[in-house]
């Protein structure tokens, strides 16, 4: 008796799951240089933990006292600590293939391994762009209530809320918990500055003063301030040597010793004014968190024949619950009208 050909859907299921596992990294985290330095530090973490953590908000100076020998001691306490959290998001990625490519899998020279490569591949690309707009989008600007992972942005957004506490620039409500400021009025984000050295180094400058290491430092900018950086250096006959994302084949250079990486997700025909963006991050103050079960998930493919209405086609899902944790934003400035 002839022996059956083997039923190509099961091999499309057990290769593509291997498949995504052994590429998801160098094909989605190692293409977004925020991620990739993230997961280089170790700091994109599996943990089912409640996203909570102790945020310092004042020092304890102001109960101080001077005082004689013959002086009563006063006793106060100032409240120092708060307490931000952050809910956990859910975003996913389908996959799909229909009967018809069921039926012409081994026809045509179309072989299981190159349909499987082919669906990955999609996969990356939509799991890749998709992680880009959630990275500079402004997501749930009432307290972390809407859907989206929170981005780069949220947290260090002046005059908005963040991890549950309430910021106000203009009756200065924890504006301890908000992003650095180059001029400490925390107006930056609606002043001009030129993409110049002395932008960066006043920016530097703005976060060092919370003794951050520079090694911790990274500038993210899109490709006209990157350029007119990169070209002021260059003119002052000073180093541009690679930075480590350069090794992921990103445009990376060091300025006084601190890395800048160029986005090309930060333009204007992406995103409005995107071009006018730039970041410098203390990246020991961020963290994905991501829950183990589903941590950039690959979950395999389902027929969806049996469901009432259901299409014949296969679906397989890309699963992530996290989210993008900022610390402490006051050691991280954004600036949002560089030009």
């Amino acid at each position: 008796m002839a022996t059956l050909p083997t039923d190509p859907n099961a091999n499309v299921q057990a290769l593509a799951g291997v498949l995504w596992k052994k590429t998801v990294v160098k094909s989605v985290v190692y293409k977004l240089p925020v991620l990739a330095k993230l997961f280089e530090r170790r700091q994109m973490v599996l943990s089912g933990k409640a996203i909570t953590w102790p945020a310092s908000k004042a020092t304890s100076e102001s109960v101080s006292q001077d005082y004689g020998k013959n002086d009563p001691l006063t006793v106060a306490k100032v409240t120092t600590l708060e307490n931000p959290y952050l809910e956990w998001k859910m975003t996913q990625t389908p996959v799909t293939y229909d009967i018809d490519e069921f039926v012409k899998t081994g026809n045509r020279g179309t072989s299981v391994e190159n349909l499987v490569n082919y669906y990955v591949s999609k996969a990356h690309e939509a799991t890749r762009i998709h992680f880009m707009d959630l990275l500079y989008e402004v997501n749930a600007a009432s307290s972390d209530s809407g859907k989206p992972i929170q981005s780069l942005i949220q947290p260090l957004t002046h005059d908005s809320a963040y991890a549950h506490i309430t910021r106000t620039i203009g009756s200065e409500i924890n504006t301890w918990f908000q992003g650095a400021s180059i001029d400490e009025s925390f107006t930056d984000q609606a002043t001009n500055y030129a993409p110049s050295i002395d932008t960066v180094r006043r920016a530097i400058d703005a976060v060092q003063k919370y003794e951050a290491e520079r090694g911790d430092l990274l500038i993210v900018t899109g490709p006209t301030i990157h350029r007119a950086l990169k070209a002021w250096v260059e003119s002052k006959r000073m180093s541009t040597s690679e930075g480590s994302l350069a090794k992921y084949g990103f445009d990376s250079f060091t300025i006084d010793g601190v890395e800048c990486v160029k986005d090309s997700y930060l333009r204007n025909s992406v995103k409005s004014n995107a071009h006018k963006v730039m970041f410098v991050l203390n990246l020991a103050t961020w963290e994905l968190r991501m829950h183990p079960a589903r941590a950039m998930t690959w979950m395999p493919f389902k027929w969806q024949g049996d469901q009432e209405n259901g299409l014949d086609q296969w679906v397989a899902r890309i699963m992530t619950v996290g989210n993008l944790i900022c610390y402490d934003p006051n050691k991280n400035i954004y600036l949002t009208n560089v030009a």
